[in-house]
């Protein structure tokens, strides 16, 4: 019996079956890619939160209780957050972390690369570009 070979669907080019072809090995790419660094940024996050501790056991004479106690209150923040962004949206929600950090610390706290991404978002605009920035970052 002859293979059976499925051909072309009706009314498409063997080169649009190629371009197709290509489209969908790049989305598959991007995903992984994606993926990628999404596990890459949760490690790294992992590491500063153990730096952090250790860090603070260090400054501060901390032991298991008050680590514990430490973690309990970053699950406390965590949901406070949660809840800030789903009544307010998550830049409001961050912002007011980002205040919360200021008073603490009290030092002024900017947003990292703020400063550049404004200047670049100012120039785009000038040539008549715009896009949300701020938003994309979220």
């Amino acid at each position: 019996m002859a293979k059976k070979h499925r051909g072309l669907p009706q009314g498409m080019t063997y080169a649009q079956k190629l371009a197709q072809e290509k489209r969908l090995q790049k989305a598959v790419e991007d995903a992984a890619l994606n993926e990628t660094v999404r596990v890459r940024a949760d490690i790294q996050s992992q590491q500063m939160l153990w730096l952090c501790v250790v860090s603070m056991a260090e400054a501060f004479g901390l032991g298991p209780k008050r680590v514990s106690d430490f973690f309990g209150s970053l699950q406390s923040v965590s949901e406070w957050i949660e809840d800030l962004t789903k009544k307010h949206g998550r830049q409001y929600a961050l912002d007011k972390l980002r205040q919360q950090a200021e008073k603490v610390s009290g030092v002024p706290i900017d947003y990292l690369y703020e400063k550049e991404i404004l200047e670049a978002k100012a120039r785009n605009e000038e040539n008549g570009v715009f896009f949300p920035v701020l938003d994309e970052m979220e």
